[in-house]
């Protein structure tokens, strides 16, 4: 399995396409040539221009919320492209809290595993398919 973490910033969420490192472009089909790009059971229609920028613009019209400081995470696997979003959240507002404590109680339940990253700023919660247990990451990053 191959893997990229990008942290999104200002002007890759405002022009809609995630920089993709020039030593990572093999995770991806060449540019121009569309391909799907899957969170959880949904396929995205997605595509690298000739500037090493992934587009999506369905991904993301579908998570109007992006804001700096938001990871993607790439894996690919048997040749099938995943993407998995990690919302930051370095102070809850009142309209965001009610989701993070709803996916905070339902990782305590048990209902949905999930990473739990605390540090300095605040906290980041990842959520997807790919996490198999859930783990508390407390750092200064």
């Amino acid at each position: 399995m191959e893997i990229l973490t990008k942290k999104l910033g200002d002007g890759q969420i405002r022009w809609g396409g995630v920089v993709i490192p020039k030593r990572k472009l093999s995770l991806f089909p060449a540019d121009g040539v569309e391909f799907d790009l899957w969170e959880g059971k949904t396929a995205y229609k997605a595509k690298m221009d000739n500037y090493s920028r992934l587009r999506s613009p369905s991904w993301l019209h579908q998570h109007p919320s992006l804001k700096a400081g938001d990871e993607v995470t790439f894996l690919k696997e048997n040749g099938k492209i995943r993407i998995v979003l990690s919302k930051n959240f370095p102070k809850p507002t009142k309209s965001g809290i009610d989701w993070a404590l709803e996916v905070l109680e339902a990782i305590r339940d048990g209902e949905i595993y999930g990473i739990i990253r605390l540090n300095k700023n605040g906290y980041m919660v990842e959520i997807g398919d790919h996490i198999k247990e859930t783990q508390v990451i407390s750092g200064t990053t």
